[in-house]
């Protein structure tokens, strides 16, 4: 049979339980195409790249085929933004966007607004991820903000689900606060100093990485998230 669509702005098939993992990207997109429709094809569209590497062999060619019919249909409603036609500028929409969201996170996350701050953290993480469309290295700054959002998504969730209260700000592996040394707890976050988006290599240029901020292991620099990585060893 064929799959049953679910509500986009364009029919994209429902996902079989083996493409779970890539419900993030049409979850996020959902929640974005009403204000930011190009940033939600982007999300959809790089699912659809992910699954055409990681499933394109396996039984899951008809919901592939599905997908890239409905990543088609929805880019030719979108064709009045430059963005579809411009890399550069796709890239600057999404990278924006991240750290719009990140530095929102950011602020729920130290005003102990966790629930919220945690799902702003998600966003910025799948749309790192997404970044991975046009580029296939970010910059340290880029992967800090990365992997900090992850970080704290991963540690607010956890700390809600175990009915512990989480602390704000940055944190070790402990749960413990970080101050930075030379500004005495009022650092900025990660944000602050990814100042430009990356450069952009265009479409397909690294969308099998998996992770935003391209991921292998602590980059041992003195942002928050080494910092709590480190403490790890």
């Amino acid at each position: 049979a064929d799959p049953r669509p679910c509500n986009a702005m364009a029919s994209y098939p429902t996902l079989p339980p083996s493409m779970r993992g890539l419900k993030r990207f049409m979850t996020v997109a959902t929640q974005l195409e009403g204000r930011f429709p190009v940033v939600a094809y982007f999300c959809r569209f790089h699912a659809v790249q992910v699954a055409v590497k990681e499933h394109a062999s396996g039984p899951d060619r008809n919901v592939i085929i599905s997908m890239l019919d409905a990543a088609e249909a929805e880019k030719k409603k979108l064709t009045q933004f430059e963005e579809l036609h411009d890399d550069e500028k796709g890239k600057t929409a999404v990278w924006t966007l991240a750290m719009s969201y990140f530095a929102k996170a950011d602020k729920l996350d130290r005003a102990s607004q966790f629930p919220q701050a945690a799902k702003l953290f998600q966003i910025v993480v799948v749309l790192f991820d997404v970044l991975h469309l046009f580029s296939e290295e970010f910059d340290e700054p880029t992967q800090n903000c990365c992997k900090y959002a992850k970080f704290k998504t991963v540690y607010i969730n956890k700390c809600l689900q175990e009915g512990t209260q989480p602390v704000p700000g940055p944190v070790d592996a402990e749960g413990n606060p970080i101050e930075d040394p030379d500004t005495a707890g009022a650092a900025p976050p990660p944000a602050a100093a990814a100042a430009a988006p990356p450069p952009a290599a265009g479409y397909g240029g690294g969308y099998g990485g998996g992770g935003g901020g391209g991921g292998g292991g602590c980059c041992c620099c003195c942002c928050w998230y080494c910092m709590a990585c480190c403490s790890r060893r």
